[in-house]
C-alpha cells in the first residue's frame, strides 16, 4: 500500500476540490481523504491524503504526472518505520516540500 499528499496554499483550493472529485471516480485510488486546511503530523502545509495498492503506483505516478499543474505530491510506501518511508523511499512529483520529521513516530 501507498499514500500521495497533495500538498498545495490555499489560494488553490478549489483547483484541488475538482482534483479531489475526479479522484474519488477513479479506480486507481482505494482512498481519497478529506481536504485538511491545516498543517497536521509531518505534513507542514494544507493537502489532502490518497491510498492506493503498490500494483498502481507506476498508474497512479503517470496520472499525477499529468494532472498535477503546479501541485506538489509526495508518494511513499506505508510501512513501520515512518521516518524512511518519508524520506528514503519516498518520492516527490513536483515539490519537494520541507517536511516536520519530527512529527514522525517510530515505534
Amino acid at each position: 500500500m501507498y499514500h500521495a499528499h497533495v500538498y498545495f496554499e490555499l489560494f488553490g483550493i478549489d483547483e484541488v476540490d475538482e482534483l479531489r472529485q475526479n479522484l474519488l471516480k477513479h479506480p486507481l485510488f482505494e482512498y481519497v481523504g478529506e481536504i485538511k486546511t491545516f498543517a497536521l503530523g509531518p505534513h507542514p502545509c494544507p493537502n489532502m491524503e490518497t491510498h492506493f495498492t503498490d500494483e498502481n503506483l507506476d498508474a497512479v505516478r503517470d496520472y499525477f504526472n499529468e494532472v498535477r499543474k503546479e501541485i506538489a505530491i509526495l508518494i511513499h510506501p506505508v510501512q513501520e518505520d515512518e521516518l524512511e518511508a518519508h524520506t528514503d523511499k519516498a518520492e516527490w512529483i513536483g515539490g519537494p516540500i520541507t517536511l516536520r520529521l519530527e512529527h514522525l513516530g517510530n515505534e
